[in-house]
């Protein structure tokens, strides 16, 4: 049975963001050295998707929603400052050990679609992503592209095992059974939760766009790009939790792009040059275990 929509939302603003315990003490630690350069803490925290949705949200919040505001990372802590960045650290979760081998799944996820896009909008032209500020905030788009995801698992855990129990016996893609179990699908799930967190609605807008039938319509450039990262990710052994699935990468979306079948050749070879320098996210060794 579905949820109504007040019951999610009103679980949904409850919801801290949350990261690795590891991680949290590590940024803290650095926050606190005061030999260490801002740009170092900016970038660990670029490559967490926890934390990253919580300084966006922070930085974000006070304005309207429409208005632009900060749609990046360094942008959001410039304004904020470091001592209020390292402060809000301590606002967010901790995941907990039974959820630690699913979320570690996603993390790395998340580190694999932000490289793949930020590959991806390198190859279109100058045309579509004319500026360092619109690819940024699209690599942040594909951090937080399975937003949606993480926030079921996270909350509504008994809808989410049921969707994954009927992935595993054979029924269909794992976002239509989310969305008959829950009444929203993780792409819509994702997008309310960082709109009633007040990120920008440019990352918002993006995390929606996932899962659209690129034969329904012409997709737009964003579209494609989330729709290619969103399979690639699975291709390359980069799965999201039980979601292993694998669509065709579809001519319309090339179209969209400017590009080629060879260019996704190409930039999978790229991919796989870069996963050699990502630093995964480990999960505790037995003997720290509870």
């Amino acid at each position: 049975m579905t949820l109504p929509d007040t019951v999610i939302d009103n679980a949904l603003r409850m919801l801290p963001p949350c990261t690795f315990g590891a991680t949290k003490e590590k940024v803290q630690a650095i926050a606190q050295d005061e030999r260490c350069p801002a740009v170092v803490l900016q970038s660990i925290i670029s490559n967490d998707p926890g934390m990253s949705f919580a300084v966006l949200s922070r930085a974000n919040f006070s304005l309207r929603y429409g208005d632009e505001g900060f749609l990046g990372v360094a942008a959001s802590m410039n304004h904020l400052g470091v001592p209020a960045t390292a402060a809000l650290l301590n606002e967010l979760d901790v995941i907990p050990e039974h959820l630690a081998s699913p979320m570690a799944s996603f993390w790395s996820s998340a580190n694999a679609a932000a490289t793949l896009t930020r590959l991806l909008t390198k190859r279109c032209g100058a045309g579509i992503f004319p500026d360092s500020l619109s690819r940024e905030f699209m690599v942040l788009s594909g951090l937080l592209y399975d937003l949606g995801n993480i926030t079921a698992l996270r909350i509504f855990g008994k809808q989410y095992s049921k969707a994954a129990q009927r992935l595993l016996a054979g029924e269909q893609q794992f976002h239509l059974l989310v969305k008959e179990e829950l009444g929203v699908d993780p792409a819509g799930l994702g997008f309310r939760y960082a709109t009633l967190w007040g990120l920008p609605k440019p990352i918002s807008d993006n995390i929606s766009l996932q899962y659209r039938d690129p034969d329904q319509d012409d997709p737009s450039p964003i579209e494609a790009i989330m729709g290619i990262v969103r399979n690639l990710c699975n291709a390359c052994g980069h799965t999201s939790g039980v979601d292993h699935f694998v669509g065709e990468i579809s001519y319309r979306w090339l179209n969209a792009l400017g590009l080629k079948n060879r260019d996704i050749t190409n930039l999978i070879n790229d991919f796989y040059r870069e996963m050699r320098h990502l630093e995964f996210y480990e999960l505790p060794s037995p003997e720290h275990a509870i």
